[in-house]
């Protein structure tokens, strides 16, 4: 591995430890740690389609062209086995004008996810509860890999509907007020699969 690699896993470490507060911690295993190898701009090098790292060559599919200036990245693998890799870029701020409005406050809530004080509301349905039989089916069978494939799936559908949602907001206004919604406390209530299902 290169020496900036890591210089920043050991750096995660020492946050992570002084996060939680212990000495010790049950940070990586074999059986449940995914594979995560964090890089500096300099230990890489991007030609077309493929990546150079300490010499290899990895191919990869792009989801979007890169732009600005690579600062770092990371390969990261996720619980199905599938590598990616995550590039972080500077970019050059370009000012927002001329938006609909100068402030907006946000309710964070269960069956509409996000309200906003514009009176528009956003919500979707509830996946857990979607692909409850499913994963309950895949359980009960044993198929790990069926498992994981639907926990990746909610969990991909989660994130691709909050990113929409979100830069949608952000269009709308530059200043942005979030009402302080404790989802730690409302998991310990009977709301705890929507709690967590909303995802906030």
């Amino acid at each position: 591995m290169h020496s900036d690699t890591i210089n920043e896993i050991c750096l995660q470490f020492a946050k992570a430890r002084k996060q939680f507060g212990k000495r010790r911690l049950k940070w990586r295993s074999r059986k449940q740690s995914l594979g995560w190898i964090p890089f500096k701009v300099r230990a890489i090098k991007l030609i077309d389609d493929a990546v150079i790292y300490l010499g290899r060559a990895f191919r990869l599919w792009l989801s979007r062209e890169v732009e600005g200036k690579i600062k770092t990245g990371c390969f990261a693998q996720d619980a199905r086995g599938r590598w990616y890799i995550s590039l972080q870029c500077e970019m050059a701020d370009e000012p927002q004008l001329g938006l609909p409005l100068d402030e907006m406050g946000i309710d964070l809530g269960l069956k509409d996810q996000i309200a906003c004080s514009d009176g528009v509301k956003h919500s979707r349905e509830n996946l857990t509860r979607t692909y409850a039989d499913q994963l309950a089916k895949a359980q009960r069978a044993r198929k790990k890999k069926r498992v994981s494939a639907l926990q990746a799936k909610i969990k991909n559908v989660r994130r691709d509907w909050t990113h929409k949602a979100t830069t949608e907001i952000v269009n709308r206004s530059p200043f942005l007020y979030v009402g302080d919604a404790s989802s730690s406390k409302l998991a310990k209530t009977k709301m705890a699969k929507s709690t967590y299902d909303a995802g906030w």
